[in-house]
């Protein structure tokens, strides 16, 4: 397994994927707001479960 070390503690590498999946995540949601006509509430609900949901595979199969 891969590790990082931020100010001398360990990081998981599943730990490095899933921030990297919630920047993404967070950047595409935003994108899809301000060319979709959905309402905020359900982006921020579908970026909760989607997110949930990656976040748990990552550390699942990480």
């Amino acid at each position: 397994m891969m590790e990082f070390l931020i100010e001398g503690e360990r990081l998981a590498w599943p730990v490095v994927c899933a921030l990297v999946f919630l920047t993404v995540l967070l950047l595409g949601t935003d994108l899809v707001w301000r060319m979709s006509k959905l309402s905020g509430k359900v982006l921020l609900l579908h970026a909760m479960i989607i997110g949930t949901a990656g976040v748990l595979l990552i550390f699942r199969f990480g």
